[in-house]
């Protein structure tokens, strides 16, 4: 049933046609799927690898090709605060935000972030099958929230919601 959602995504969600596991804050239940998440990624660009905060600092830092760049972003104490860092920078970015690239990039974060911990990735095995991931954007406006999440209006949750697609693209393959 998720493949086939995933296949032919409808853009809006009723939950109580399907079982629905969102999260938002890090805090919160599930919050470990966000990329603001306290965990932190070590991934092979050279050897040793880089170590990065947090799959936000990866995911920002790989926009970049500028060294001065990549090293702001990676010095920043807060996911919230290396994605500022790289707003201001956008113009240098060599992956724009939203397109088929920065969905390749998502996917390889992802991956990297359960590769990097084995108890998220036992507990992500562990989540319901059926179940579709939604990045709750309910409180965020603008093209990201849009584009990445979903929001929940009037019952029903409507967006593109390209993290929990990618999730649940992940989940498939894994099972």
């Amino acid at each position: 049933m998720i493949a086939a959602l995933l296949e032919n995504w409808p853009g809006v969600i009723d939950p109580a046609r399907f079982p629905v596991i969102p999260f938002r804050k890090v805090a919160e239940p599930y919050g470990w799927l966000g990329n603001m998440s306290s965990h932190p990624l070590r991934v092979p660009r050279e050897p040793g690898g880089v170590l990065y905060p947090t799959a936000e600092h990866f995911f920002q830092c790989e926009r970049f090709e500028d060294p001065a760049i990549r090293r702001d972003i990676c010095l920043k104490t807060s996911p919230m605060a290396c994605k500022m860092i790289a707003r201001r920078h956008a113009t240098a970015m060599r992956i724009a935000p939203r397109t088929p690239e920065d969905l390749d990039l998502m996917r390889r974060t992802i991956r990297a972030k359960l590769d990097n911990h084995p108890g998220l990735r036992r507990d992500f095995l562990a989540l319901p099958a059926g179940a579709v991931i939604i990045e709750d954007a309910s409180r965020r406006g603008g093209a990201s929230a849009a584009f990445w999440g979903m929001k929940l209006r009037d019952g029903l949750w409507s967006g593109q919601n390209w993290l929990g697609r990618l999730w649940m693209e992940l989940r498939l393959e894994l099972l």
